[in-house]
C-alpha cells in the first residue's frame, strides 16, 4: 500500500510541478508510450548487462514484496515477545533443566503450542530456540564466577587484572568483558 501511495504522490509533485512552471501536458502525454518503452528497456537491458540471471531474479522478486508488503505484522513481533518472555520467565523459575523439553523439541511444546504461526516459521524458531540453547549453555559455567550467588557477583572487590591474558587488551591491564556483562550473565544464570 505505501509503494502505490508513494508512486501517486511521486507523479503528483513531478507532473504537478512541471504544470507549475507553466508546461504542458499535451507533449508529454503523447510521449509517453514511446519514451516508457525506452527507459524501461535501456533500465532492464542495463540490469540485464551488469548483474547474472539469479540477481536478476532477485531484483524482480524484490519489486513483488515491495508491493506484496511486509512479511510480518505487528501480531507477529508481539508473539515472538510473548514466546521469549515465557521462556525467559520458565527459565528464571523453574531453571534450564525444565526449559530444555521445551527448546529441543518446540512443536510438542506447551509454550510454543500457544503460538502456532511461530512453529510454521522455521526460521524464526531456529532463531528462538538457538539463541536460549546459546544463552543457557554459556552461563552454565558462571556458578564460580559469581562467588555460587544467583544475585550477581560480589562488587567489594576491583574486576580481575589479567595482563597475560590474550583476550585482554595489555595496555590498560583490565579484562576486555565489562564488569557489568559478568554481572548480568551472573544475574541471568
Amino acid at each position: 500500500m505505501n509503494a502505490i501511495i508513494g508512486i501517486v504522490v511521486l507523479m503528483v509533485c513531478v507532473f504537478g510541478g512541471f504544470i507549475m512552471a507553466g508546461g504542458s501536458m499535451k507533449p508529454i502525454i503523447k510521449a509517453a508510450p514511446v519514451e516508457t518503452f525506452i527507459i524501461l528497456g535501456a533500465g532492464i537491458g542495463g540490469m540485464l548487462i551488469g548483474n547474472s540471471m539469479d540477481i536478476f531474479k532477485g531484483a524482480l522478486g524484490g519489486m513483488g514484496k515491495v508491493f506484496k508488503g511486509p512479511a510480518y505484522k505487528k501480531e507477529d513481533y508481539l508473539s515472538t515477545i510473548f514466546v521469549v518472555s515465557k521462556i525467559m520467565k520458565t527459565l528464571k523459575t523453574e531453571g534450564p533443566v525444565a526449559l530444555e523439553a521445551h527448546i529441543e523439541n518446540p512443536e510438542s511444546s506447551a509454550i510454543f503450542g500457544e503460538y502456532p504461526k511461530i512453529l510454521h516459521d522455521h526460521a524464526l524458531l531456529d532463531l528462538v530456540c538457538n539463541t536460549v540453547r546459546l544463552m543457557v549453555v554459556s552461563t552454565s559455567h558462571l556458578k564460580p564466577l559469581c562467588g555460587g550467588r544467583r544475585d550477581g557477583p560480589v562488587h567489594q572487590n576491583p574486576p580481575p587484572r589479567c595482563p597475560e591474558s590474550p583476550n585482554c587488551f595489555g595496555h590498560f591491564g583490565r579484562c576486555a568483558c565489562p564488569p557489568w556483562v559478568l554481572w548480568l550473565a551472573c544475574w541471568v544464570w
